[in-house]
């Protein structure tokens, strides 16, 4: 939702808001009453996330890096891109060091996986910019 709302209007009347405020809510609404399951079992699918002081470690390498891109860097990071990054990579090094049950295919699989996700919200997020915002769709098409 949050990439869809970086590519609207900057100015947006008293019906355009209340459209975007109940797709936002819609869309929260139907994960609380699927109760998360479809994120639990993403989340649950990476090798021992119950394990406190390695999730804190991806915490901490997360925060280290948006913070560089936020006060040192000059180029944008999109949260979501940074932190799947470091999912795989997480993944990828623990096939690699034999750490847990999967295999370094299994592990470039899983973060394949993340990735296609991903570029496909990016995608969608492009499709509906465009669609409705004549600045976005100009420069797309121009």
């Amino acid at each position: 939702m949050s990439n869809i709302a970086v590519f609207l209007p900057r100015s947006l009347n008293g019906g355009e808001v209340t459209a975007v405020c109940l797709l936002i809510v819609a869309g929260l609404g139907i994960m609380l009453v699927q109760g998360g399951e479809k994120i639990q079992k993403v989340v649950d699918s990476k090798s021992r996330v119950k394990d406190v002081p390695e999730a804190t470690l991806v915490d901490f390498l997360f925060a280290i890096v948006l913070f560089v891109f936020k006060m040192i860097s000059k180029i944008p990071m999109s949260t979501t891109w940074c932190f799947v990054g470091l999912l795989a990579g997480r993944e990828i090094a623990f096939a690699i060091r034999k750490i847990g049950d999967s295999t370094f295919k299994n592990s470039f699989k899983m973060s394949a996986k993340d990735l296609s996700a991903v570029i496909l919200g990016f995608v969608i997020s492009l499709i509906v910019g465009v669609g409705a915002n004549s600045v976005v769709r100009d420069g797309f098409f121009n």
